[in-house]
């Protein structure tokens, strides 16, 4: 991609969204551990095409998904309620962000590009989890999993992105990184 893309006078690109998970954060292997020892307290085991579908869900998404595939063998509520204790633990350790990710805001700022978040990801999930990575006031537009109707691979939380940061969605490059995005 030619730098020329992502300035806002080229007419190409005038905003980035950008997704949280995976792609901002190094948050998989975090959610992938407490997700995997959740359902091991619980008796059942999550293989890795069952979490693959997971990634890029909604939070009711993703509780449909696990439901579907244990058919009943899960307590999902049990299930959520160790999730979140696990996932709790592990931002004590923080959150790493994945490489480059200062470097692509730093040139954005320069720029003068403006960007936002678009996560599946709840509010409160979020950002507890933009906080443990230092990352919590970095982001002035964030649109949330909990915001839309409709998940991804809608592009509701998409659409409503470009719209809270005043740009139309076809002048938007959107960054995404599961198959769900």
């Amino acid at each position: 991609m030619q730098s020329e893309q992502l300035s806002p006078s080229s007419g190409l690109a005038r905003a980035v969204i950008l997704d949280m998970d995976g792609l901002i954060l190094d948050s998989e292997p975090v959610y992938r551990r407490a997700c995997v020892s959740a359902a091991a307290a619980l008796g059942c085991s999550v293989t890795d095409d069952l979490y693959h579908q997971l990634l890029g869900r909604t939070e009711s998404d993703s509780e449909a998904i696990l439901q579907n595939f244990f058919a009943g063998r899960l307590s999902v509520p049990e299930f959520r309620c160790r999730w979140a204790e696990n996932f709790a633990a592990e931002l004590e350790q923080g959150m790493k962000t994945k490489d480059g990710l200062h470097d692509l805001l730093a040139e954005l700022d320069r720029r003068s590009v403006p960007y936002a978040v678009a996560t599946s990801t709840s509010r409160e999930r979020a950002l507890r989890s933009l906080q443990a990575a230092g990352l919590s006031t970095r982001f002035s537009v964030i649109v949330f999993g909990d915001d839309v109707v409709h998940g991804k691979p809608h592009p509701e939380i998409f659409l409503r992105t470009a719209e809270a940061l005043g740009v139309r969605a076809a002048d938007c490059i959107v960054l995404e990184d599961s198959d769900a995005g």
